[in-house]
């Protein structure tokens, strides 16, 4: 049996699975998530503001000033406008592209697949709104990876049959993006779960030649028909000064330690292109 939580947090790092879970292997370093972004607004944790409005707003009702004044959520005088102000501003988009769901009952699906080999792949979705599919909502900006793991859940939900022929999966992200992922009949779910659930085991027994966003770089090039671009947007995001920043492939310290140990970069092995998510 392999738990869906597990297949998560090896989507999220293949590589550092490989030395968790084979080597034993956990460097110190800080609890990423990789839902957050920096705080601002003069300290204030703007991200949990947003996340919070958004969260009531999937509930169906309000936000009052008043009580975020009184929770010392916002700080006092005219600045709590402003920050207030800023907020709404910034997640008026992300509203518009959950209306649809605003005020129903989201529901967590249990979901069991047996798969051909006999592995069976178990866990629960979060936020399974009945008759519309599952949401995953962020005021973050968009990041492939959320994309990635959205997919692997709208497999599961596929394969286990229950996700019917009219629901979807959407991802909405604060950045104004909203991607929606539509119904895979359920053999077809079953054999693309399989493959990622190949991949989990073989990634237990070798770091495998991927990247959290090098990888999706590729598969996005791919997807667009763009093949020989592919390894050009990969190697852009191995490099620390190009879009990805501070946040490249190469600043992940498990990949470092492949590389220290005589490795090439992941986007120059030969498996690279067909193993892109």
């Amino acid at each position: 049996t392999v738990e869906l939580s597990v297949l998560r947090r090896f989507l999220r790092n293949p590589v550092g699975t490989f030395f968790n879970e084979r080597l034993k292997i956990r460097f110190d370093e800080e609890e990423e998530n990789e839902d957050l972004e920096p705080f601002d607004m003069g300290g204030l944790p703007s991200w949990q503001l947003r996340r919070r409005m958004i969260d009531t707003a999937l509930e169906g009702r309000p936000l009052p000033r008043d009580v975020l004044m009184a929770e010392g959520v916002l700080p006092h005088g005219r600045i709590a406008d402003l920050v207030l102000d800023n907020a709404q501003q910034r997640i008026g988009p992300v509203l518009g592209n959950i209306s649809d769901y605003a005020g129903r009952v989201p529901e967590t699906a249990h979901v069991t697949v047996t798969l051909p080999d006999g592995t069976v792949v178990n866990g629960q979705v979060n936020a399974w709104y009945p008759g519309l599919g599952h949401l995953s909502v962020t005021p973050s900006k968009f990041k492939g990876q959320q994309l990635l793991l959205m997919w692997l859940d709208h497999l599961a939900l596929c394969a286990s049959g229950r996700l019917e022929s009219d629901e979807v999966s959407r991802l909405v992200t604060g950045d104004d993006r909203a991607q929606q992922i539509p119904f895979v009949e359920q053999e077809q779910a079953v054999a693309e779960l399989e493959r990622l659930v190949r991949l989990y085991f073989e990634g237990l027994h070798r770091p495998l030649p991927v990247t959290r966003h090098g990888s999706y770089a590729m598969a996005k090039k791919q997807s667009s028909g763009l093949p020989e671009k592919g390894l050009e947007a990969a190697a852009a995001c191995w490099s620390p000064d190009s879009d990805w920043n501070r946040d490249s492939d190469a600043t992940d310290v498990y990949l470092q330690a492949v590389i220290q140990s005589g490795a090439c970069p992941p986007h120059e092995a030969e498996e690279f292109c067909d193993m892109a998510w």
